[in-house]
């Protein structure tokens, strides 16, 4: 098998494995959505798919962090200081209710400038910016960008009630905007977690890659 046929088939065991992870991304969403739905025929807050959207976007959080400290890569504090926020606007409805109404932007604030901390300290900013432009021309950041723009931009245009409005009966927009936007978001928030291993494991290939160019110069 010369170079070029090894290359087709890594390709297309590639393309196999994105469409077995998606396949079981939208399962997972199905089995989440079934059983809000099942149990009050809305996606309310506070319930399974809610509770799992959070739980996806503090595993990308924790994961970018990770990296930042082992691989001392402090431009991913601020990425994981970014889906942090998010994790916590995503339970907004449980900060007004424990705390109290808008607890949720003074957390995001102070955990935004605790992650700015992290990566600025002791001089840190010119490591900050060549680790965070690395990250930009890393493959996971592409995977990451996908995930955000269906959350950030798909998810709410397919999740506006206007637009529900114009293709089923007013009584019924709001239960398919609701199921339509929660769906694709939590689709989103799993396309940021595996952005978020695989990230991880680009660093680990890196390191590895450079101990052993290491020995063998040595």
């Amino acid at each position: 098998m010369n170079e070029d046929e090894r290359y087709i088939l890594k390709k297309i065991g590639q393309f196999l494995l994105a469409a077995f992870l998606m396949t079981l991304a939208l399962a997972v969403m199905g089995l989440l959505v079934y059983h809000d739905f099942k149990a009050d025929h809305y996606l309310r807050e506070g319930g399974w798919t809610e509770n799992a959207q959070f739980l996806f976007l503090c595993f990308s959080a924790f994961c970018y962090w990770r990296g930042a400290r082992i691989y001392q890569k402090r431009g991913l504090y601020l990425v994981g200081g970014f889906i942090g926020c998010m994790a916590v606007r995503e339970m907004d409805s449980f900060f007004d209710k424990a705390l109290f109404h808008g607890a949720w932007t003074y957390i995001a604030l102070a955990l935004a400038f605790f992650c700015i901390y992290l990566a600025l300290r002791k001089g840190g900013r010119e490591e900050t910016g060549r680790s965070l432009a690395a990250f930009l021309q890393s493959k996971s950041y592409f995977v990451l960008a996908v995930g955000l723009i269906w959350v950030l931009l798909v998810s709410r245009v397919y999740g506006m009630g206007v637009l529900w409005r114009l293709v089923v009966d007013r009584r019924l927009a709001g239960i398919f905007k609701n199921f339509v936007e929660e769906s694709m978001e939590t689709v989103g928030f799993m396309i940021i977690a595996a952005a978020a291993v695989y990230c991880l494991s680009e660093l680990r290939a890196a390191a590895k890659k450079k101990k052993e160019e290491h020995l063998t110069s040595s």
